[in-house]
């Protein structure tokens, strides 16, 4: 039946709906007639009415489309998605009161701001393309997946005890793992290790022809090997990056690593029950045919994974391609074998170089100290370093210059940020040389003299180093040939002053004559990290420093600047320096 009715006369713009709206609906409608006509009646309006409703939606968006937000250009949006993907990913609640899991969308939400946001989003794979699939519905995987269209994938896993493995594994299934390029599976509790175990079970039954990167981690003890063959037969990817934490390879290993780039071995610093018995840990040649093998590897990092018996009998030549290189081993039984396999290693001079053993066992020191006092490279290949930092128990020698100079980082701090982060690039770009060694207290006369000091041009020194090494003598011979340093860095405090009077004494050499150390010094910086240091003991320092930079300036080789923590500041006691040379406060 239709409701339109006679035609009226033309109407301005104001009434324009209202007559539009009166020639579909008529205002009265007889009374006498059927029911049956009445609910057809009404069932009329009611199509009427949802028509203009889809109008109202329309008029809607088209209104929408003047907006400030619909206006951004695709490439703002683009920003804003990503922006709000980092810091508001998408996430579950498993409250122990509650048997299931709650989703929240995160950062799609965003999406909805307006219908332009939404097309340009559902029209942007890529932004589909990176999944936390242990915090998505399971229902959505398919549309999740379609939205992606042919992106390459990225599949993450934090996995914890109320997730369903069945469930996780319809993400491990389907023609979309052939475009999967990362896959990381994550377990945040030892009562999920059973889930992680179905999860990777999974990866033999499916294709996996574009992975490049599998990174599998757990809090699980005892430590657990990955099942072998961990991918299916024929269908071996070539890996760029492998991350394995307490999972391990199972050695011997199948899997195709030539191709890999970067590579994360670690296990956890206690010994676990089932490492022999799992074949967790490689023997000596194992790592050896492992490290051989590797192509152009940028990132090696070793953790606790080294062989309690056995040698490395031959050199092992690393890539020009190697950016980094970490060993470490919190395990004494491991120590010398750590230790025997960086002696072993040839290191491109470009290379960051990690060495951590803080411990080892009592009968084992003095091999390790004939072991690290003969490596085929690693002091002897940072020809080049810029900055070199001697602490208590480590050193690191920097290839580049720092960041900032003065550099506001002291050098107890970058020394208790690289051994704690085993990062050391934060403060300098590299490359840069980190050995962190047991036993601390004979490290720094042990290894020092060691090193080559001729293309130094800043000293960094720890306030532990110079308290161990509290003799001028010391200082004097070892620091002997570091012509070219420009800036050393110090702590305000007593130790310092042992080497400030160093740096004041003229020495006579049988072989060159007379020298002082540091002769191109120009500046000092000094850091103070105590909140309040007695006045005596500022005042002593001072003093000190005086009398250096007068001896210095008498002897044609003069303090010309001196850059000082501002903590400093309100010390009355500095301002006779500052009569002797300007100060720069950080």
């Amino acid at each position: 039946m239709s409701l339109i009715g006679t035609a009226h006369p033309a109407v301005d713009s104001d009434n324009f709906w209202t007559s539009c709206v009166e020639s579909r609906i008529p205002a009265t409608y007889p009374s006498a007639g059927s029911t049956a006509k009445a609910a057809e009646h009404r069932a009329s309006l009611d199509l009427e009415i949802k028509k203009i409703e889809v109008c109202l939606v329309f008029a809607k968006k088209r209104r929408n489309m003047s907006a400030a937000c619909s206006r951004l250009p695709p490439e703002c949006l683009l920003k804003i998605f990503t922006f709000t993907q980092d810091f508001w990913p998408p996430s579950f609640e498993d409250a122990a009161e509650s048997t299931s899991i709650k989703y929240a969308s995160g950062w799609m939400a965003v999406t909805h701001v307006s219908s332009a946001w939404r097309e340009f989003a559902l029209s942007t794979p890529t932004l589909w393309a990176d999944l936390r699939c242990t915090a998505l519905n399971p229902t959505s995987i398919n549309e999740l997946l379609r939205r992606s269209k042919l992106a390459p994938l990225s599949l993450r896993f934090y996995v914890r005890p109320k997730h369903d493995a069945s469930a996780l594994s319809l993400w491990l299934q389907g023609a979309h793992t052939q475009r999967v390029k990362l896959l990381s599976i994550n377990n945040l509790s030892s009562d999920s290790e059973t889930t992680s175990s179905q999860l990777l079970s999974w990866l033999a039954r499916s294709n996996w022809s574009s992975l490049k990167s599998l990174q599998v981690l757990t809090v699980s003890k005892p430590n657990r090997a990955l099942s072998q063959p961990i991918f299916a037969e024929g269908q071996q990817p070539n890996l760029t990056a492998l991350k394995l934490m307490s999972y391990m390879i199972t050695w011997p290993s199948n899997m195709h690593l030539g191709q890999i780039e970067r590579l994360h071995l670690a296990l956890p610093g206690r010994k676990g029950t089932a490492d022999s018995s799992a074949r967790i840990l490689p023997t000596a040649e194992q790592l050896t045919e492992l490290l051989s093998a590797l192509h152009a590897p940028r990132v090696i990092e070793l953790s606790n994974i080294f062989p309690a018996q056995g040698s490395f009998p031959e050199k092992i030549e690393l890539p020009d391609s190697l950016q980094r290189v970490i060993l470490s081993t919190s395990r004494r039984e491991q120590a010398v074998s750590c230790a025997q396999l960086w002696s072993q290693l040839v290191i491109p001079n470009n290379t960051s170089v990690i060495i951590d053993i803080p411990s080892a066992e009592a009968g084992q020191l003095d091999s390790l100290r004939r072991i690290l006092a003969s490596p085929n490279s690693g002091f002897t290949s940072q020809r080049h370093t810029k900055e070199i930092l001697i602490g208590e128990d480590c050193f690191v020698l920097f290839g580049s210059n720092t960041f900032e100079s003065p550099c506001s980082t002291s050098p107890n701090l970058m020394v208790f940020k690289g051994t704690l982060t085993c990062k050391i690039n934060d403060v300098n770009t590299g490359p840069n040389a980190l050995f962190n060694i047991y036993p601390s207290k004979l490290t720094t006369s042990t290894f020092l003299p060691l090193l080559t000091y001729h293309s130094a041009r800043v000293l960094h020194f720890s306030r532990g180093a110079l308290d161990d090494c509290n003799r001028q003598s010391f200082w004097l011979e070892t620091l002997a040939r570091a012509e070219s340093v420009e800036r050393v860095v110090l702590h305000v405090a007593a130790p310092s002053m042992t080497l400030l009077y160093a740096m004041a004494r003229t020495v006579d050499d049988p072989k060159t004559g007379p020298f002082i150390l540091f002769p191109s010094l120009s500046a000092l910086t000094l850091h103070c990290e105590d909140d309040r240091l007695p006045d005596t003991q500022i005042t002593v320092f001072v003093n000190v420093l005086i009398y250096l930079i007068h001896v210095r300036r008498e002897g044609g080789s003069p303090i010309q600047a001196l850059q000082l923590s501002s903590s400093q500041r309100d010390e009355p006691a500095w301002t006779a320096v500052m009569n002797e040379v300007p100060i720069t406060w950080f």
